[in-house]
Parts: structure tokens; C-alpha cells; sequence
């Protein structure tokens, strides 16, 4: 009798985060040896994300954008604690594994042992009150959005203690993230373990450049805060051979429409295309249409590395990315692109680059080969299934 297992994820359906990307990756692998049930959150399904063979139990997501947002996502994240709660209260379950980006969830998480269940904490963000206190400035003064974020951090640090502590073990997405919680919590670092977030390849077959004559700089992002997008525009603006750029904007946040009108005062707009939201499945294409992709972080907020570098790497593109953090360490460590201390070094790279176009289908070649041999995140799945689920399930 195969033995059962429990995904919860807050981002699933449909599949468009990185958080939802991974767990659908390692549901698909986990599911050829367990009986897997997911309990998310939904906007809508897709027919296309359903995997066949495992249960799902999904909690509708608010609408981010409507001014009741913040009452309706406290509703949503108490009716998402209390179902975790109860799915396993049943002790239906030889494991739970918990993908959290955010600590809303931790409350649930911190009494799943008086209902002795065995769970796996996956930790995929640095879980920063200051993105809160940004989020809060939306629908309240600048000092008491600070304030509420502060009693956030609070409660925050003690469930999550508890949380790693009460874990079978806590497993992080990136290696800034080990970094962070086994210096915070050295008490815990054996039970810390890094396992990477590469990309499905599945969705990332191998496409034909087409050719054009100018550069074309691709972003694929949520148009949030912490994305230096404001200073890229501004200074693309000032390159002397702007007419010879190409900008490709993908995704949809918060911010979009503020970032639509600024590159309309930049005198952009004949060069910038917004594609707005891609399933995750015809992300592969833009590929195609692109030569280059860029991500720059701002040096204010915690970031991590973005996923959008390795989805760029298995396009065939090289990245440009500003030297923050995990960002200028990843792209250094595996020579996939170019960096930049400041967007203000923007100009002067991307004229070197329209020089030398050439090379970037050199670079771009070499970071195929690296994520097909180690950011496959199937590879990375069945590791994780054999050397870490396998020895508490």
C-alpha cells in the first residue's frame, strides 16, 4: 500500500509563481511513489496543470487589487490555516510538506504536532516584515504601516522558531536562504537543508532564435516593488542607440500600470511591448523573440535569487543583473551574463553588447548546458524524494 503525502502551498492554481512552479515539479515525481493530495489556493484551473493522479483541495484566492484586499486575504489565510488543520487532524497522512512564502502560515504549522504530523517546513522566502510594511503603505499611513510590520516581526520570529524546531526538517530554496536561517538559528543548522529550485525543463524545450536587428531585452517579473524596473527604464532612455533596443515585458503586479505610464514620459513606448501574463507552459517562446533577459533587485529590500534568472538560462539567454546579494554571486559563479554595481552602468554595457551581439548566443548556449546539468528540477525532485522524503515518510 503506497504511503500518502501532503503538499500544502498557498500560489497553485494557476501555475505562475515560482513557489506553485516548484511543488507542481515535485508533485509530478512525488506522486509516481505516493498517494499525493495539494491543498492551495486558486484563482482558476487550468485543465492543463492538473496532475491526474492526486487530490486537490483548493481554497479560492482574493482579489489583490480590490480595496477590501486585505480583509479578504485575513479571511483567506484563516481558512487556509484552519483546513490544513483539519486534513490533518484525520492522521490521513504519513507526511506533510509546507511551502510557505510567507508566515501567515506558520500559525497552523506550529500546531500540526498536537495533531502529531510529521511535516517537512519549505521555506522559499527570506519572510522580511519590510515587504509588509510596503504592502500596508497601499491602504494606510507610512507610520503605521511600520508599526504593524514591526509586531509582525514579533509574532513572526517566534512561530518560526518554533516551526524549524518542530520540524522533521526545514528545506530552503536558495542559498542565501541557508545562509539566513543557520545563522539565525544555529541551533537548528542540521536540520536546515538546501535543495535548490532550478526549472522544470519539461516546459522548456529547445527553441529557434529569430533574428533581428536590434537587441532584445526581455523581463519576466511581477511589477513589484523590490524590482529596479524605474531606474532600467530611465537609463535606457540615455543610450545613444535606444532606437536599436527592444524591451519585452512579461508578467502583471501591482505595479504595471505606474511602470506603462513612466515609460511613456521616458519616450519608450515605441520600443516596449507588455505581454502581460504567460501560462507557464508558453514561457518557453519568448525565447525566441529575445536575446538578452535582465532582472535588478533593489538594494533597499531582501531579495533572493530571482527564478526568472534560471528560466532565462534555460531559454539560451544570457542575464543582466545588478551585483546584489545572490543575484551578482549566482550570474558570477556560473558565467551566464553580465553585471552592473548600478543601473547607471546600464548605457555603456548595452552599447558593448550591441557590438558584440554575436557572443550572447555563446553565453547563451553554455547556460542551457549548466541548467540541464544542474537546475533540472526533476533531477532535483528525485533527490529530494530519495534522500530526504524517503527518510521521514
Amino acid at each position: 500500500m503506497k504511503k500518502s503525502i501532503l503538499l500544502a502551498i498557498d500560489e497553485f492554481f494557476p501555475i505562475s509563481t515560482a513557489g506553485a512552479t516548484r511543488v507542481n515539479s515535485f508533485a509530478k515525481v512525488f506522486s509516481k511513489h505516493y498517494n499525493v493530495s495539494i491543498l492551495c489556493g486558486k484563482e482558476h484551473i487550468p485543465q492543463t496543470d492538473k496532475i491526474s493522479n492526486i487530490l486537490y483541495h483548493t481554497i479560492k484566492r482574493p482579489n489583490e487589487k480590490k480595496w477590501t484586499a486585505p480583509f479578504d486575504f485575513f479571511f483567506y489565510f484563516s481558512k487556509f490555516n484552519n483546513r490544513l488543520l483539519q486534513l490533518t487532524k484525520k492522521k490521513q497522512y504519513n507526511l506533510t510538506l509546507i511551502s510557505i512564502p510567507r508566515y501567515e502560515f506558520l500559525y497552523a504549522i506550529t500546531r500540526l504536532k498536537k495533531n502529531k504530523q510529521r511535516y517537512i517546513l519549505d521555506i522559499r522566502d527570506l519572510l522580511d516584515s519590510k515587504n509588509y510594511e510596503l504592502i500596508f503603505q497601499r491602504f494606510m499611513p507610512k507610520v503605521l504601516a511600520k508599526s504593524v510590520a514591526k509586531h509582525f516581526e514579533k509574532q513572526k520570529q517566534i512561530a518560526l522558531k518554533k516551526a524549524i524546531r518542530d520540524s522533521v526538517i526545514t528545506t530552503v530554496a536558495y542559498k542565501g536562504l541557508y545562509t539566513y536561517y543557520t545563522k539565525r538559528y544555529p541551533q537548528y543548522k542540521e536540520k536546515i537543508l538546501f535543495i535548490p529550485n532550478g526549472v522544470d525543463l519539461d516546459y522548456f524545450p529547445k527553441t529557434k532564435r529569430k533574428e533581428d536587428t536590434k537587441l532584445r531585452i526581455l523581463y519576466i517579473g511581477n511589477f513589484a516593488e523590490k524590482d529596479y524596473l524605474k531606474p532600467i527604464i530611465k537609463e535606457i532612455s540615455t543610450c545613444k542607440e535606444k532606437e536599436n533596443i527592444k524591451l519585452i515585458f512579461v508578467g502583471d503586479g501591482r505595479s504595471r500600470e505606474g511602470m506603462q505610464r513612466f515609460i511613456k514620459k521616458y519616450n519608450l513606448e515605441n520600443q516596449t511591448e507588455f505581454r502581460g501574463k504567460i501560462h507557464h507552459s508558453q514561457i518557453y517562446k519568448l525565447g525566441a523573440e529575445s536575446d538578452i533577459g535582465i532582472i535588478m533587485r533593489d538594494k533597499r529590500m531582501p531579495t533572493l535569487l530571482p527564478v526568472s534568472v534560471v528560466e532565462y538560462m534555460a531559454m539560451n539567454l544570457p542575464v543582466i543583473v545588478n551585483d546584489y546579494v545572490e543575484l551578482g554571486e549566482f550570474v558570477r559563479e556560473t558565467k551566464s551574463g553580465f553585471i552592473v554595481s548600478s543601473p547607471k552602468e546600464l548605457p555603456e554595457l548595452l552599447e558593448r553588447i550591441m557590438k558584440k551581439k554575436k557572443n550572447l548566443k555563446e553565453i547563451g548556449k553554455k547556460n542551457r548546458t549548466w541548467i540541464e546539468k544542474y537546475g533540472n528540477r526533476e533531477t532535483i525532485a528525485k533527490q529530494c524524494r530519495e534522500e530526504v522524503i524517503e527518510n521521514y515518510i
